[in-house]
Formats: structure tokens, sequence, C-alpha cells
């Protein structure tokens, strides 16, 4: 697994060098549990893999930011998301 993250966090930094962007980026991943109860049993119980994204552009002294929350496999969702929040810093 830590293989894996690292190879991503590697594709995402490869994307921001190549279009010439400055951002910082924080990666957290969770296994999230909840289990309901009502009248003396359970009513719910689910889990759900998060993967929370956050980017950070800089452009001099501005900073913009973005939180996703995808799936791991989705990396076009990740670089599309840098892409947006690179646009975002030239108009903060």
């Amino acid at each position: 697994m830590k293989d894996r993250i690292l190879r991503t966090l590697d594709q995402l930094r490869a994307y921001a060098q190549g279009k010439g962007y400055e951002i910082a980026l924080l990666y957290h991943e969770e296994d999230s549990y909840l289990m309901r109860f009502a009248n003396s049993a359970i009513s719910l119980n689910t889990n759900e893999h998060l993967i929370r994204l956050e980017i950070t552009a800089y452009s001099g002294r501005k900073r913009a930011s973005y939180t996703l929350i995808t799936d791991p496999d989705r990396l076009d969702a990740m670089k599309e998301s840098i892409d947006m929040v690179a646009g975002m810093v030239e108009h903060s």
C-alpha cells in the first residue's frame, strides 16, 4: 500500500512540474466504519475507504487550496484538480 501511495504522489508531482505549477500535496487515507443501533439491534453497519487529497498552489505570494475526496485509482480526477487549483491561484 505504501508503494502505491508514493507512486501516486510521484505521478502527481511529475504532472505538476511538467505543467510548471508550484504545488503542495497533502494525502490522507482512512477506513471509516459506522455502526448504528436502534431498538437494541444493529440497523446499519457500513464502511468506506476514504482518500482525501488537499492541493495547495502557489504563485508568488498568492495561494489557493482545494480538497478532493476520491478513489485512489482515479488519477485523472486528481490531475484535473491540480489544473483547477493552479487556475484558481491566479485569481486569488
